[in-house]
């Protein structure tokens, strides 16, 4: 790992510009960690999504993974400094914005202009919180309310109580 790569990964805030670089020249994209990226029309994730539904989830828990990779980085962030370094990564990627609200006791992730589909959203934030907390995680569509997509952040036995509330 490269030192411009630790100099941006200031736990008090989120720094865009090491998310990811483009060479024109080369016509690569390449994410902060040094996975190759390639930027994809969203009309082709619709077509995907209404053909082949499992694949848009796993697309997403990859996506996810490779989110939560670089903020597993954030080991001594607090939860704020954390949730602010996954939504600004979440932007990057063109995913919407990204932020965190407490229903009681519940933590629920809200995604506003959320530009993909909830199969694929659900996937990618569970895989990353996952990944970057090295904890099993489960992320539960709760519902779109006019262009914001909530779910509620959980372990398994609290997510099967909550899909037996939403049916």
């Amino acid at each position: 790992m490269d030192s411009l790569y630790l100099d941006c990964m200031d736990p008090d805030r989120f720094d865009a510009t090491c998310s990811l670089s483009m060479d024109l020249g080369a016509g690569t994209v390449v994410g902060r960690s040094g996975e190759a990226l390639a930027v994809i029309p969203l009309d082709a994730f619709g077509e995907l999504a209404r053909s082949h539904a499992s694949a848009v989830a796993a697309l997403g828990a990859a996506t996810g993974a490779s989110l939560g990779s670089r903020l597993a980085e954030l080991s001594d962030a607090t939860s704020d400094q954390f949730i602010e370094y996954l939504a600004g990564e979440w932007a990057v990627h063109g995913l919407g914005v990204l932020s965190l609200e407490r229903w009681g006791r519940a933590l629920v992730l809200s995604i506003r202009e959320a530009s993909m589909p909830a199969a694929f959203l659900g996937a990618a934030l569970q895989s990353a919180l996952s990944r970057a907390t090295a904890r099993p995680v489960v992320c539960t569509f709760a519902g779109e309310h006019g262009n914001v997509a909530q779910f509620v952040v959980s372990n398994a036995k609290a997510a099967a109580r909550l899909q037996g509330w939403l049916q």
